[in-house]
């Protein structure tokens, strides 16, 4: 899934460009495309906090409070770095939206052209971010695995153990860091959630959410701490309502 966030205080611009890009996804059921919005800057850092980044922005310049490039800037310190439009009536602070490595500068009131063919460019790549790789440290050597393919990773002992699609398993190099150490590059991708003290599960992979434990695709059943459940479940369920998944 990914996920749009427009930052507009003006209602019926933001309707506007949200009509837009419902438009633009219509006669492409197979993109998965969500999109949000938000009034103001605190409000988008907030739903970031709790929900993770966003892989596209559509930021008002002038908001309430915080402007959209300040904004902008708190939004692009992490990687991967998400695409960032900005939306303006005027051209004045192009410069300075630029100086952040903004995608664009859309001048009010946005084009349906111009705006579908920058979007064209940033679906693709948010496309290809989304499928990031991650290096699994094998005993042998250092394995490619695309972060959409791990189903659960489960710590046995002193190593890790990936269950991958299609029935695919890694161990990893004997540990020397903790379980939470060694997963928590995976741990901050919003499709990962951490049930057990000894399992990581991708969400997207789940096939149900029982009492007490998830099943997996393929049958693989990850438990759920007893003391934690109400908070995973919560959770899991967040994940869902924010993604659409079914």
């Amino acid at each position: 899934m990914i996920r749009i966030a427009i930052c507009d205080d003006t209602a019926m611009e933001a309707e506007y460009l949200s009509e837009l890009l419902e438009e633009y996804k219509s006669p492409l059921p197979h993109l998965p495309l969500r999109v949000e919005r938000f009034e103001s800057a605190e409000a988008l850092q907030k739903a970031v906090r709790e929900t993770g980044e966003y892989h596209i922005y559509l930021l008002d310049i002038i908001l309430p409070g915080m402007d959209g490039v300040e904004l902008a800037r708190t939004l692009v310190q992490d990687e991967p770095k998400p695409s960032i439009l900005f939306l303006t009536n005027s051209e004045e602070y192009a410069v300075e939206a630029f100086s952040i490595h903004a995608v664009d500068y859309l001048v009010k009131p946005v084009q349906k052209s111009r705006l579908y063919a920058v979007m064209d460019d940033v679906v693709r790549a948010a496309g290809r971010r989304m499928e990031s790789t991650t290096f699994l440290k094998t005993p042998h050597m250092d394995t490619p695995v695309k972060l959409a393919d791990i189903v659960a990773v489960e710590v046995t002992g002193h190593t890790l153990r990936y269950l991958l699609t299609e029935g695919r398993q890694y161990h990893s190099k004997a540990l020397r860091i903790s379980f939470e150490e060694a997963t928590k590059d995976l741990a901050k991708d919003p499709r990962f959630l951490r049930p057990h003290r000894s399992y990581l599960i991708n969400m997207v992979h789940v096939e149900k959410l029982g009492k007490y434990q998830f099943t997996m695709q393929g049958g693989i059943e990850i438990p759920i701490s007893r003391l934690r459940f109400a908070e995973i479940k919560k959770a899991y369920l967040h994940f869902l309502s924010k993604t659409g998944i079914d």
